[in-house]
């Protein structure tokens, strides 16, 4: 990606992110809206699609891993791809696997352009964002994120490290769709 075009896509205003983070899902209850308990984030896991891990595109270059959802919102405008908001397997520096919450953006066909992350994460599994352009009060326009049914997603936020119920189905639907 041209220098130019990177200092275009971080001039995109965008709602602002509050992060949070926890492997305590009762810690932050709204961070997925309803979905305030481990089970009931087991039960959306259940609905998440497979996604394929591909390397980043040439040219595109790799932002900043503690804004996964907006470095996602931005690609996915700026190349007229798909968000993801869900869980992807990332390989830790011990070489071990840790499931973790995270934000990317999706070809048509599923492959991951994921320029979060050092490395390219070993699993992605999620469910597909709607972005929307709205106008701003302060002028220009803002992106915001919204579930495929059209519920506005008011905080970005992802959990850390999957509680421990979503990380065993995630394994387990990861298997499944191998």
């Amino acid at each position: 990606m041209s220098g130019f075009v990177r200092r275009a896509l971080a001039r995109l205003p965008f709602v602002p992110e509050r992060r949070r983070h926890s492997s305590d899902v009762s810690d932050y209850p709204d961070v997925y809206g309803e979905y305030a308990d481990e089970n009931d984030e087991v039960e959306r896991v259940r609905s998440f699609e497979s996604f394929t891990p591909a390397p980043l595109p040439d040219g595109l270059q790799r932002d900043d891993p503690h804004r996964c959802s907006v470095t996602a919102l931005k690609i996915a405008v700026r190349f007229n791809l798909t968000p993801v908001r869900g869980y992807a397997l990332f390989r830790t520096p011990e070489r071990n696997l840790a499931w973790l919450g995270h934000w990317w953006a999706v070809t048509e066909d599923g492959r991951v352009v994921d320029a979060s992350w050092s490395e390219t994460g070993v699993a992605y599994l999620g469910e597909r964002i709607a972005v929307k352009r709205e106008p701003s009060p302060e002028g220009g326009s803002v992106l915001s994120a919204h579930t495929l049914d059209g519920a506005l997603i008011p905080d970005l936020g992802v959990y850390t490290h999957a509680p421990c119920l979503v990380a065993e189905e995630l394994d387990r639907t990861r298997e499944r769709a191998a």
